[in-house]
């Protein structure tokens, strides 16, 4: 149902899921107003400092076909890279490297094939795993169909590896190393079915969903001109800078936010915000009252990226899996953003570090000094190269844990409260975890829930607004 009110739908918080959710209204032809207390839009997509860096390298794959399709929306299509085959060099302790992907004949098959040649696992530790996963397959269906899910809902990852007989080699250079950075947590943290839903969405769901992209410049620079642009061609309004600090309601109904520049009155709010944000901004009554008190309660996981900047190439690929060195993941950031041949210039690498609770306590020159002492290991020229420049980043409460007892607690995107919705990658996004995905799903399913619930009759006074005589309302 089309709303029919002059008073717009208020967005607060300029996140992936916040900007799909307005972008969404706004093609509804609702009118919209985004909210977000930065000066740019993106939310944990980000950069910092100057020269710009990310906070973190932010990559999705070829199955994230909500991201990508917002990505051509807001017509990044020339600013981002989505590989043409699906190939994820691995390096072991030794130096070899095996791919993980697509190879030539069998790319119609799709990714799961290439496990046949895969170089890291010998011919059973190989076949055993293309039998694990075809089980695991089975079992998410069945959980899907038949409603034989709940050891797989509850169960963790870890204990149905071992029932699976899936050894440590096969976990360290298979398992472990695609469901720890999608997932961000360690299997021992994850239920199966999390693990399940990733799996089977990069592996079965055709030859292009394990495709690795990426954008090609700074993420603030990439994500936030774009937004404001298309939310812009909509009639979109925009207003940077504006945190807001409560929800104003009129009895169980929802009639403004308040911001330190005054109060907006709305009927209808869209709230894309993480959880510690979300429950601060409710009254007490409310944060207390499902679905809201779970937000507390919903265990987050950090990332930590180094960045490290040398004097010179060091032979590294665009990406590169480390799973036997505590580098995890290498992204040669100079090449990602376009400097395609190998000169004298500097070259900078972005190394993200998933699940990264342990690496959090240690200071910033330990972390850099483990980097720059476990690279040359994998990557052999960065060891007579000079360390130019390096920064860490940390993002102690980067995304949520897809745990059994989490995902219990992730709230569906409608709520009770008439007029209000939730948005945000730790919502209940229909299996997709913390991810950029999750973010859009989540502020699609939103916007969806808004159109979808006739606005209220009655217009809030005045008064219960607590508005001056002298302040209209937008």
């Amino acid at each position: 149902m089309r709303m029919r009110t002059a008073r717009p739908v208020v967005v607060v918080g300029g996140g992936l899921a916040g900007i799909a959710a307005a972008l969404t209204l706004g093609r509804a032809g609702v009118p919209t107003l985004l909210l977000d207390s930065r000066q740019v839009l993106g939310g944990r997509v980000r950069s910092f400092g100057d020269p710009e860096r990310d906070n973190g390298q932010h990559v999705f794959l070829g199955c994230c076909e909500r991201l990508i399709r917002l990505l051509d929306t807001l017509g990044l299509g020339a600013e981002t890279t989505l590989q043409e085959r699906a190939r994820v060099p691995v390096v072991d302790i030794h130096g070899r490297i095996g791919l993980l992907g697509s190879r030539g004949p069998l790319d119609a098959v799709g990714p799961l094939a290439a496990l046949a040649s895969y170089r890291h696992l010998n011919a059973w530790e190989r076949a055993s795993a293309l039998w694990a996963a075809a089980r695991l397959d089975g079992e998410a269906r069945a959980a899907e169909t038949e409603g034989r899910g709940g050891a797989f809902r509850t169960g963790l990852f870890s204990d149905w590896l071992r029932e699976h007989r899936q050894g440590p080699r096969a976990r360290r250079y298979f398992w472990d190393l695609l469901t720890t950075p999608t997932l961000n947590a360690a299997p021992e943290r994850v239920s199966t079915a999390a693990a399940a839903f990733v799996l089977r969405k990069a592996l079965f769901g055709g030859p292009d969903t394990l495709r690795v992209g990426w954008a090609r410049s700074a993420l603030s620079a990439w994500i936030h001109g774009a937004a404001l642009r298309s939310l812009s061609s909509l009639g979109l309004e925009v207003r940077l800078r504006h945190k807001v600090h409560r929800i104003v309601f009129g009895g169980e109904h929802v009639i403004g936010v308040e911001c330190p520049q005054g109060t907006i009155e709305t009927g209808r709010i869209v709230l894309a915000l993480p959880p510690h944000r979300l429950r601060s901004i409710l009254p007490d009554r409310l944060a207390k009252r499902p679905p809201f008190s779970s937000a507390g309660r919903i265990e987050s996981s950090a990332i930590v990226g180094v960045h490290l900047r040398f004097d010179r190439p060091i032979g590294a690929p665009e990406i590169l899996a480390t799973p036997d060195s505590p580098l995890e993941w290498i992204f040669n950031t100079t090449r990602i953003r376009g400097a395609e041949a190998e000169t004298e210039a500097e070259q900078e690498l972005s190394i993200v570090l998933s699940d990264a609770g342990r690496w959090l306590p240690l200071t910033a020159d330990r972390i850099i000094a483990c980097m720059r002492e476990a690279l040359p290991l994998v990557l052999p020229e960065a060891g007579s190269a000079r360390l130019v420049d390096a920064k860490v980043h940390r993002e102690p409460h980067a995304t949520i844990v897809p745990s059994p007892r989490t995902e219990k607690l992730r709230p569906p995107q409608a709520t009770e409260i008439p007029g209000l919705t939730l948005a945000g990658a730790w919502t209940d996004t229909g299996g997709w975890p913390s991810t950029m995905e999750g973010a859009v799903v989540s502020g699609e399913r939103a916007a969806r829930a808004i159109i979808q619930d006739p606005p209220p009759n009655a217009c809030p006074s005045r008064a219960n607004l607590g508005l001056s005589r002298g302040t209209a309302p937008i």
